[in-house]
């Protein structure tokens, strides 16, 4: 196998290696039961609302980094150039406004939903997860009070299935974070290589451009600025 050509295997092998990282080892969903059928039913309701948010998000996004108001300049920043780096500029915007259109168009189709209750993915306070091609809810969900929190977490995990990409350190307005403040729009140059670059990028986990938790906070801050 000739070095170049070794090279790409290796970098193949390991995104998929990170993304079968994430896939659930248990996504086995319960029997339907009229409990069951309600939390479907609640998650579904909260779509229309998520939709709301990210056509606002596209709405501003679409004045370009040049038209966007310097409160929105500011949100955008803090969110998507937690580094810094002034690498902000129309075609970064832009890309990002077509994502979020990825997004509204995947959380608009037919999403196929279900209640995961025995999951080895369900932890902690999880809310959902997805293996790209399901929703799937967890218990905690019915614990959760905070609707803002479930909208937010629904438009993450529909970023997960529409740009096909895994997480990055976590955003936390109320806790700072020196992982997520390391994060860049870009991430490393490397990414920009045609081809394998996005499947770089699904390795270093370095920038924000690709970052699900990005999307579902600017959309769920911004409207909170109008």
């Amino acid at each position: 196998m000739k070095p170049k050509i070794q090279t790409q295997f290796i970098i193949i092998l390991c995104a998929l290696i990170t993304f079968g990282a994430i896939l659930p080892t248990s996504a086995q969903a319960a029997n339907l039961t009229s409990d069951d059928t309600e939390i479907l039913q609640e998650v579904r309701s909260l779509i229309p609302t998520s939709l709301r948010l990210i056509d606002n998000a596209v709405t501003v996004l679409d004045q370009g980094w040049s038209g966007m108001l310097s409160s929105d300049r500011e949100q955008f920043s803090l969110i998507f150039d937690p580094a810094n780096t002034g690498q902000i500029d129309d075609r970064y915007v832009e890309t990002v406004r077509n994502n979020y259109l990825k997004i509204r168009q995947r959380l608009d189709e037919n999403l196929v939903i279900e209640y995961s209750e025995n999951s080895d993915m369900c932890v902690g306070q999880r809310l959902y997860y997805t293996d790209f091609m399901k929703l799937y809810i967890c218990p905690y969900f019915i614990k959760e009070h905070r609707v803002e929190r479930k909208v937010r977490t629904l438009i993450h995990e529909t970023a997960h299935m529409a740009l096909l990409v895994v997480d990055r350190p976590y955003y936390d307005p109320n806790s700072y974070s020196s992982r997520y403040n390391a994060l860049t729009p870009q991430g490393s140059w490397i990414t920009e290589i045609p081809v394998i670059g996005h499947l770089i990028r699904e390795i270093n986990h370095s920038d924000t451009l690709y970052h699900p938790d990005t999307y579902a906070w600017f959309a769920t801050e911004i409207l909170e600025l109008q």
